[in-house]
This record gives C-alpha cells, sequence and structure tokens, in this order.
C-alpha cells in the first residue's frame, strides 16, 4: 500500500512545477486561449496534446485499420507495470462499474450454491463512489428472497479523527464472521483520506473475506502492488489519473479466480480458438451445443465483449506510456504536496471556515469541507458554477467537499491565483450569513 503522505514531506524534492509549467506537461489552455486553473483532475484528466493527436489519427483512419493485439497487449503491459501485476491477469472492460458488476455477480453465483453462505455482508464506506455501490445493492436485491439473502453492511464517517483505516479494521474486529466481501478504495473519492489497504488486507485474508479495490483514484497517481495486497479484484477507469479519455476500465483478477469466475459478456474474442476466430472463415462450426467454447487461459476471459476500441484504446495506449515516462509514482505526491502548500496554508489560516481530513491523506486530491455546515450544498455548488462561469476555475463538489485535484502541470501560482479568487467568492457568503 502507499506510504502515509504526511511522509512524504520529509522526502520532499525539488519540483520543476513550481514557479512555471513543468515543460514535461503542456499548459491548461482552453479552446479560446484564456488561461485556465484545472483542478477536477479526479474527475476527467485533461486530455495531453499527443494523446489528443492520437484520437483524431484514430477517427480519420480508414476501416480497415483496427487495433491489434499488439496495442491490446501492451496496454495490459503498462498496466501490469503500474501495479506489480502480470499482463495476463489484466482485462480490459467498458467500466469500473461493469467489473464491479462481474464480481458481485459472480459471488452471488457462488452463494447460490451454497459456497460462502455462512456470511451475508457487503463491507462498503459512507458515501462510496457509486460505481462501486450499485453492483452490491443489485446483488443484495437479487438474493433478498433467496437462501442466502445478502446485505450492505456501511463503515460510517469516522468522528473523531482516528481516519478510515482505524474504522474499518474496527468494524472488522467487530463483524469480520459476518462479512463476505470488502469493497474498498485506497482513499476516499470525496476529500483524500487514506484508506490504508496494507493494514486492511492482511485482516481480509486470515478472515477469508474478498477484497475487492476500486483504484480509480489512485493507480497513476501513488504507489499500488497488488502482490502485497492480494486483492480478488481491482479496476481502475481511465479517464483520471492514467490520464486518458472516458469510455474503459482496467481490471486485475486473481489467476486463482481464473477457473471459477464466469466473464460478464460472452463473446467470441474471449474463447480459445486455434486460429483465431474460427467460427467467422469456416463453414460447421457451429454445433448442437453452439460456438466452441474454450475460454482463453487468461484474463481475456473477462474482457468487455464488441470489437476493441478504434479510438479509446490507441489513446489509452499513449496516455499510458507517458504516466510511466513522466510520473515517479514514489516521488509524486511529496511533488504535489509542494503544489498544494498553499492551499494547506490557508486552510490552517482559515479554521473558521474550512477543515480537511485530519487522517493521513493523499495531495492530488484533497477536500475541504465547510467548518460546522455553515454553507449548504446548494451554496457550494452555486460557488463552484461561478467560479467556473467567471472565472474558468473548475474543481468539484463531493460528498460536501470542494475537492480540489492537481496535477503534476498544476502551478503554485495556478494555486494563489485560486486561493485569492475562492476566498472572495467565499467571504461574500460568509458575510451574508
Amino acid at each position: 500500500m502507499v506510504e502515509n503522505p504526511r511522509s512524504f514531506e520529509e522526502d520532499r524534492i525539488e519540483s520543476t512545477s513550481c514557479g512555471g509549467r513543468n515543460p514535461m506537461f503542456d499548459p491548461n489552455i482552453n479552446t479560446s486561449g484564456r488561461d485556465v486553473i484545472y483542478l477536477n483532475n479526479a474527475g476527467q484528466a485533461w486530455l495531453d496534446p499527443d494523446v489528443q493527436a492520437v484520437g483524431r489519427e484514430s477517427v480519420n483512419n480508414p476501416p480497415f485499420v483496427q487495433p491489434s493485439a499488439e496495442i491490446s497487449g501492451k496496454i495490459r503491459q503498462s498496466f501490469a507495470q503500474l501495479i506489480q501485476a502480470q499482463p495476463k491477469e489484466i482485462a480490459i472492460v467498458p467500466s469500473t462499474a461493469f467489473a464491479i458488476t462481474m464480481a458481485a455477480k459472480n459471488i452471488l453465483r457462488l452463494c447460490e450454491k451454497g459456497k460462502g453462505h455462512e456470511r451475508n455482508k457487503i463491507l462498503l464506506l459512507q458515501d462510496q463512489m457509486c460505481s462501486a455501490v450499485y453492483p452490491w445493492q443489485g446483488i443484495c436485491d437479487e438474493s433478498e428472497q433467496s437462501d442466502y439473502p445478502l446485505s450492505l453492511d456501511i463503515v460510517p464517517y469516522p468522528k473523531d479523527g482516528s481516519g478510515w483505516t482505524d474504522a474499518v479494521l474496527s468494524h472488522l474486529s467487530a463483524h469480520a464472521n459476518e462479512i463476505l466481501v470488502a469493497c474498498l478504495p485506497p482513499l476516499h473519492w470525496s476529500d483524500g483520506a487514506i484508506v490504508d489497504l496494507s493494514q486492511i488486507d492482511p485482516v481480509c485474508r486470515a478472515k477469508r473475506i474478498l477484497l475487492v479495490i476500486d483504484a480509480t483514484q489512485a493507480v497513476g497517481i501513488m504507489p499500488l502492488n497488488v502482490q502485497q495486497l492480494q486483492p480478488a479484484m481491482l479496476a481502475c477507469s481511465i479517464h483520471k489519473w492514467l490520464r486518458g479519455p472516458s469510455g474503459a476500465s482496467l481490471v486485475y483478477i486473481d489467476k486463482s479466480l481464473f477457473e471459477t469466475w464466469s466473464p460478464l459478456d460472452q463473446h467470441g474474442r474471449s474463447r480459445d480458438m486455434k486460429v483465431g476466430p474460427s467460427w467467422e472463415s469456416y463453414p460447421n462450426e457451429m454445433t448442437t451445443k453452439g460456438y466452441p467454447d474454450k475460454f482463453v487461459p487468461d484474463a481475456r476471459k473477462f474482457d468487455g465483449g464488441g470489437k476493441p476500441n478504434p479510438i479509446i484504446l490507441p489513446m489509452l495506449q499513449k496516455s499510458l506510456e507517458q504516466v510511466l515516462e513522466r510520473v515517479n509514482l514514489h516521488t509524486c505526491q511529496s511533488q504535489l504536496r509542494t503544489i498544494v502548500n498553499p492551499l494547506l496554508t490557508w486552510i490552517t489560516a482559515n479554521p473558521d471556515k474550512f477543515e480537511m481530513p485530519k487522517s493521513p491523506h493523499v495531495y492530488h486530491l484533497i477536500g475541504i469541507r465547510p467548518t460546522d455546515g455553515w454553507l449548504s450544498v446548494t451554496q457550494m455548488l452555486k460557488i463552484a458554477k461561478t467560479l467556473q462561469t467567471d472565472h474558468q476555475i473548475f474543481l468539484a463538489v463531493r460528498c460536501g467537499a470542494f475537492r480540489i485535484s492537481p496535477y503534476m502541470n498544476t502551478t503554485e501560482h495556478d494555486m494563489n491565483e485560486f486561493l485569492r479568487i475562492f476566498d472572495g467568492v467565499v467571504t461574500k457568503f460568509w458575510s451574508g450569513r
């Protein structure tokens, strides 16, 4: 699991992104040519010009130019490198919700066969990202009238400042014998508070609890090692810290599950055919049972159906290459700590207005909440809209927090300018309380 980001400060490095644009990243300029302060990388990455160029080239390709198996192979290899996995353990699916639905459906199927029926709870965090909630919610509804009804077990927000890690560990200590699956992120998507899976995973393994990880807000911007964590599944949407377009998720699946889990999609590319998809070229391949049904012996079995996307996959290949080339996963949090230092200083100076997680947190995603709820969510959304419309400043409101998510091309000047404008807008609401 990632180091405690509080220790990153001790390992601070010289950041080329302070006092000027990082030459490895192009500045954030919108189509009108006006400067943009983009602090919503946790929502959608600002695509690098080279990634955009690959997309335009792909759109213009003739129909006989399609993504090759080599491109998919390079994508699996790059993602595997980011999480310390093997390429054969990586599947490519349409979304993280698709991936977690696949996990949920397989677990429900095994429960219906009488495996794991002595446990019936799915552990989640309060206000977890919905892509990691709806799939479990769905199987709970499906199982309601069965012999093995499942239910959600939600860990509430920590109230004593101890953080999510201690809250989850305490919950596991009290209810481990009832929990079938823990579906957790490495950090809460609303405010960046860390969920230290390196402490949680050993407990899950000891108690035979399957660990499913939604790592969308982590892979590509902080260290993750599936060899150490040993989850059943880890899924990551590509359009945030993998710096790609929307439309896919990369998924690690423990190889011990290849035989017992079934794919969510049934299609020809996941089948083990000697000479490609032989049913396309040869007659009478279809028998009374249908087409050959032997799966490929690796995670490609779980790939989403349909043809490989001829636009998204080449763009993703390029963005992954850039992440591997440009981002040092062991020092980037220190670099980001330097970038967001003006924000941290401002929060410390304004405790009556805003607060941030008191527990260990990351620096690529920071949520600041109105102290004692003095701003309503409606007011917060109005502030965010004003920042976007009047000042070209982009951030998000998530779970009652202003979520600020910079990247390595964010400068200290960007952060200071954001704070100057943000403070002015917020002060108007503060004065009108």
